[in-house]
């Protein structure tokens, strides 16, 4: 087996901000140092911990010899404790002479009792005994034969932004009680090397950028000086500055200068130590609270655990990257990092690998350019989208043989859709169409559950917020889309539709095969009999879950826009924002599909004295939640257990075919009702009725829980292929944790 070691971070920030952030692994406090070309203006943090994840007794093992193989089926979606110091730091940028500023605070915490436990950092170099100090003024020499060395590397790509810029990688920092400072460097072409380490690891971040040339390192004596010395700095280079203290009362002092910043708008970050959260309020030696700041010091703070799994280092990853951007985003601020340090003897990492940065990009900068392979769009939950807006979409995939992948709460219905939740849903096949080498986000939240396999995600949205669903991000676009589709497209060249037409016949081959006769009584087959004879011009409103899942499986007309309430995902309300809207514009169709326990949480709304005659409701009654009966949920496993509470079965006359007819038809509903597949088809010409009728419309269909389960893995199982099979086997062999292991050593 092989060890698999989860990092903390390494973020790549460029353009003069923040070029790097990297939270270093644990026996490793180093200062990893990478560039392309000579640097200009920037700024560096932080810290971090890596521990080693090793198979347990119960744990999957897989042979080395197989990862390779194994690797290519997996879709990549990503100690003892101590007292902490005093220790304050501060980076910035020396300006037109290109050095990085930091200060530190010499150590004035409690002192350590137990020094036998403390953790000895490997991999890194004593300067105090083998290195002479570097020095923290460079001349003009230095700054041309840095030049000169870094030639090598100015063709070199990276892959991880799409900015042909500078590259720098760097690690935490600190001093230690006797004001000694150390450092670690790697840069290309150096190797690793030990430093000698007695106490908190950030003291070996401090000295590893006291001893780097790109910075100037200065120390003040007190936190509060430090955060006021920041703003006369970020004011007057126009640069980020870093703040950095350990825990304690030390960054209470922050306060007055980061409120200065606050309303100066000045780019400062201030970096703080903290133990593990669960260590508050039990009386430990210098365990405060910093979860919770003012209003006007910061416009964000981010608490940053450490990072010992995959899913931290993912929510690490972006949340590091929302705070160095916040630092200039609209006019800028303050910024707050409160990170979790943690201990380990681990020394056995030698190199560190390169973490995703995120970029911003607003409309007047300078766009990236589009990776080189296949592109597709995913669109989320999204307003009905304007024939302009259509337009320039269709004109981008038309430029980049690109698709737009769907679902019925998309809004988009332009030349490029691909439905594509029945393609995605597969369970024993491996399809390619979903992977891509540029996904562009696009939309809100999404019901259609549509898996992709993306390379790179670009985010586009008026937010600017980092969304990163499918883990891939790497760069948001602040904007409307209608300007970043226009920007990128070429409006004169060929339509290409390679992509597409590929897409369009794997749907038409993957519906013919949906066994009609042998789908049993359910909301699948009931969707597959009435999603395309939706009258023109119609609303559809979908509930989520099971209701939306069945129904994304099969088209609709292009004139009918499908509609949820997936914002906050929940099963209240539904019934009521599909009646809201039906008020609008009184004079079309608005089509609604309920799940029992959904329509009894909100049938209060159909006794409104408002409703219109343009309402039609088509109820699906099992009983129960089924969601938490279909074979694919946890609860499956408690079998008819579950009904008892986890699916809340038996309430509201327990399918009683009275209540619902007599509520209805006293609110002056017309009722239809079904309990097989024959009434269906017999009611179904009725309940579509083109135009509106005398009076709204409620249709009753009596399913069963065990049915809609059967149905939804005869979907799910259409499509079956060698690679897919393989795939399923090994998720249970290995499970989760193989996944995540031969994930790391495959680099996905």
């Amino acid at each position: 087996m092989g060890n698999i070691h989860q990092i903390h971070l390494q973020l790549i920030i460029r353009c003069g901000v923040i070029f790097s952030v990297h939270l270093c692994i644990t026996g490793e406090a180093s200062l990893r140092l990478q560039t392309q070309r000579k640097l200009r203006h920037f700024f560096t943090v932080l810290c971090g911990n890596l521990r080693a994840l090793r198979a347990g007794t119960n744990d999957g093992q897989v042979a080395l010899e197989d990862i390779q193989q194994l690797g290519q089926l997996i879709q990549a979606a990503g100690t003892d404790d101590m007292t902490d110091l005093g220790d304050t730091v501060i980076l910035v940028t020396g300006g037109k002479a290109s050095h990085t500023v930091l200060f530190c605070i010499h150590t004035h915490g409690a002192e350590l009792q137990d020094l036998e436990g403390l953790t000895i950092l490997g991999q890194t170099h004593l300067l105090i005994e083998c290195r002479t100090a570097i020095r923290l003024h460079r001349n003009r020499r230095d700054q041309e034969n840095r030049a000169k060395n870094d030639q090598g590397h100015q063709g070199q790509h990276n892959v991880h932004c799409t900015l042909d810029k500078e590259e720098l990688r760097l690690c935490h920092v600190s001093t230690d009680s006797q004001h000694r400072k150390v450092k670690h460097v790697h840069r290309p072409g150096t190797t690793h090397q030990n430093i000698a380490h007695t106490r908190n690891d950030e003291r070996i971040d401090v000295a590893s950028l006291q001893q780097d040339e790109w910075f100037e390192v200065y120390s003040s004596v007190d936190e509060r000086s430090a955060a006021y010395l920041a703003c006369g700095m970020a004011e007057e280079s126009g640069e980020p500055v870093v703040l950095s203290c350990t825990g304690a009362t030390a960054s209470r002092n922050y306060i007055p200068g980061l409120t200065e910043a606050y309303y100066r708008k000045l780019p400062v970050l201030a970096v703080t130590s903290t133990q593990d959260i669960s260590r508050i309020g039990h009386h430990i030696a210098q365990v405060i609270d910093r979860r919770v700041i003012q209003n006007d010091i910061a416009l964000l703070s981010e608490y940053i655990p450490a990072t010992d799994d995959s899913v931290k280092e993912w929510s690490n990853t972006v949340r590091i990257n929302c705070a160095l951007l916040e630092l200039r985003h609209r006019g800028g601020g303050p910024v707050h990092l409160n990170m979790e340090t943690t201990y380990s003897r681990d020394y056995s990492v030698r190199e560190l690998p390169q973490a995703r940065m995120i970029r911003r990009v607003m409309p007047k900068d300078l766009f990236p350019e589009l990776p080189k392979g296949r592109v597709a769009v995913v669109v989320g939950t999204h307003r009905k989208f304007t024939d302009p807006e259509t337009a320039a979409l269709d004109a981008f995939c038309s430029t980049y043989d690109a698709v737009v992948f769907t679902d019925h709460t998309s809004g988009y219905k332009g030349k490029y859709r691909v439905p594509v939740s029945i393609l995605s849903s597969q369970e024993k096949d491996y399809c390619d169409l979903v992977s891509m080498d540029l996904l562009i986000h696009i939309g809100e939240v999404s019901g259609g559950y549509i898996g992709m396999r993306p390379q790179e995600v670009w985010r586009v949205n008026p937010d600017g917020a980092l969304r990163d669903t499918y883990r891939k991000l790497t760069c948001v676009f602040e904007m409307e889309e209608r300007a970043f589709f226009e920007r990128y497209a070429d409006t004169a060249s060929a339509g290409r539709q390679g992509y597409l037409d590929a897409c369009r016949e794997e749907l038409r081959a993957i519906w013919a095969k949906v066994p009609k006769s042998a789908l049993p009584f359910s909301n699948v087959w009931i969707a597959h009999e009435t999603a395309g004879r939706i009258p023109e011009g119609s609303v559809l409103f979908l509930g989520i879950l099971n209701t939306l899942r069945t129904w994304n499986y099969f088209d609709l007309p292009d004139s009918v826009y499908g509609y949820a309430n997936t914002g906050g995902f929940g099963i209240d309300g539904y019934i009521s924002s599909f009646m809201g809207a039906s008020w609008v514009h009184p004079d079309k169709l608005y089509f609604c599909v309920a799940g029992d326990l959904a329509f009894f949480y909100d049938m209060n709304v159909l006794g409104n004295r408002h409703v219109g005659r343009n309402v039609r409701i088509l109820l699906v009654n099992n009983g129960k939640g089924t969601e938490f009966r279909n074979y694919m949920h946890p609860g499956a496993a408690f079998g008819e257990a579950a009904d008892d509470y986890i699916a809340a079965a038996g309430h509201y006359g327990n399918k009683s075919r009275q209540l619902v007819r007599h509520y209805a038809e006293d609110l002056g509903y017309e009722y239809l009702s079904a309990e097989n597949k024959e009434d269906y088809l017999r009611q179904l010409d009725r309940f579509l009725a083109p135009g509106l009728t005398d009076r709204p419309m409620l249709f009753e269909v009596f399913t069963d829980s065990r049915d809609e389960s059967d149905a939804i893995r005869i979907m799910n199982n259409l499509n079956v292929s060698t690679k897919g099979v393989l795939k399923e086997a090994m998720k249970s062999v290995v499970g989760e944790k193989g996944k995540e292991m031969i994930k790391k050593v495959m680099g996905r």
